[in-house]
């Protein structure tokens, strides 16, 4: 099983893209720190995409 940097269990891409989509809904002015946390979620959805595109080839 694959974990993140503080060990809890790294989510798939569906996860990982529910909660990009989840933090993103809605009308907003984004801060430097949401910017920031955006960038992070789309990053392990990139890599929980990445992990499963590995294993199903």
């Amino acid at each position: 099983m694959t974990t993140t940097t503080d060990n809890s269990p790294a989510p798939t891409a569906t996860e990982a893209n529910r909660e990009m989509r989840e933090f993103a809904s809605g009308p907003r002015s984004w801060t430097a720190e949401e910017l920031t946390e955006f960038a992070r979620l789309r990053q392990a959805w990139l890599e929980a995409a990445t992990r499963e595109v590995a294993t199903a080839a």
